[in-house]
């Protein structure tokens, strides 16, 4: 996966990366820093992955799904509205 690139990319880093066989979620992120990841992530299309794993890093900045926490997404993606767009269809 492409976590530790993004990270890297956008000055956002994390402690630990689990990856997991997630009933519920996508991903989450702790408030250590640590992200889990669903595996079934790598049958998604790369945009939706890396929608994903961009939103899940931005939990490190802003734990809720706030105002500042959605500028700062669109900030890192800016194809987000779209990628979860597709997201929902799968």
């Amino acid at each position: 996966m492409r976590t530790r690139e993004l990270s890297e990319k956008h000055g956002l880093p994390f402690n630990r990366l689990s990856i997991r066989n997630q009933q519920t979620r996508w991903g989450s992120c702790s408030r250590q820093k640590n992200i889990s990841l669903n595996r079934r992530l790598i049958l998604m299309p790369e945009e939706i992955a890396e929608y994903i794993i961009v939103h899940e890093l931005a939990h490190t900045v802003e734990m809720n799904h706030g105002k500042e926490f959605w500028k700062l997404v669109d900030s890192l993606y800016p194809e987000r509205k779209k990628a979860a767009q597709r997201l929902k269809k799968h």
